[in-house]
């Protein structure tokens, strides 16, 4: 992205702003000039962006009969959470995204977006480096794949490192005043051979099931 179209679309940041996406990407699979292949990816519902390597892409989108707008991997991750509907769970959400999540095979750091509830935002975190930090200030969360670069942007206050490999985090923007830099449930992803860790999804209460 150019400069001049960078502070174009911070321009449009406002009070109704819940979630901002960004990432460089180092081109794996998929040509970078079509932008398809380009992140943020966008499905039907969920905006995200990934850093690694999803190594059974190809399979699944065979076998599940998934749309496929490009060809890189990373967007079987999205295609799959496009399956889950946030709204429509039945208070099964958590536990949803971890038989769906179990799917995958590889490594990576995800972070999505389902536009059906858009103020949540879903970390995954399985052998790639993701931080974050909330700033109490703005009521914000920031994340990275570097530590070093949330401390030099705020400095001695950032004192988490890292979220734990090995686990699914979602975070909701109306609840980060209560939470701060807590999610609202976890759940255990899979171990990249289709087995996920012994436990279930939790609410910050210890509670697994919520009304939808």
């Amino acid at each position: 992205m150019r400069s001049e179209d960078y502070r174009r679309l911070l321009s449009t940041v406002n009070d109704e702003t819940v979630c901002i996406l960004g990432h460089t990407r180092m081109p794996t699979k998929g040509d970078p000039l079509r932008n398809v292949n380009n992140h943020p990816l966008r499905t039907e519902h969920v905006v995200g962006i990934h850093n690694g390597v999803i190594s059974n892409d190809d399979e699944l989108f065979a076998r599940l009969g998934l749309p496929r707008a490009g060809e890189v991997d990373s967007e079987i991750a999205f295609r799959l959470l496009d399956t889950v509907d946030p709204i429509q769970s039945d208070g099964r959400y958590p536990k949803l995204l971890e038989e769906t999540t179990r799917l995958l095979e590889g490594t990576y750091a995800i972070l999505a977006v389902d536009l059906r509830r858009p103020t949540g935002l879903l970390a995954m975190k399985r052998l790639r480096p993701l931080c974050l930090h909330y700033e109490p200030a703005w009521k914000a969360l920031f994340f990275s794949s570097r530590y070093l670069f949330l401390r030099r942007a705020f400095g001695r206050a950032v004192v988490t490192e890292a979220l734990e490999s090995g686990y699914g985090y979602y975070f909701d923007a109306l609840r980060l005043p209560e939470l701060g830099n807590r999610p609202v449930f976890t759940f255990p992803l899979p171990d990249g051979n289709g087995a996920g860790k012994a436990c279930s999804g939790r609410y910050q209460d210890g509670t697994t099931d919520r009304p939808a």
